[in-house]
């Protein structure tokens, strides 16, 4: 075979195996962090578990407030 076809089968190789691995290192690194980092991350008042507030913030909607120039 040429030197051609070599690059060109690397090349291939390259683009074909480039997000099977991404996405398998990608799943690997989330389930380590998930089991052995996440709860050295959270704060003290977290460490029992999460509170049962919920906070609302208020938020503007520029569609809303455009229309309203209008009419």
């Amino acid at each position: 075979m040429l030197l051609i076809d070599y690059f060109t089968q690397i090349l291939i190789y390259t683009l074909v195996s480039y997000p099977i691995i991404g996405g398998l290192s990608f799943i690997v690194s989330s389930l380590y962090y998930w089991l052995l980092m996440e709860k050295e991350d959270q704060p003290r008042y977290l460490k029992k578990g999460t509170p049962f507030i919920t906070i609302l913030v208020p938020a503007h909607c520029s569609y809303v407030n455009k229309w309203h120039i209008f009419f």
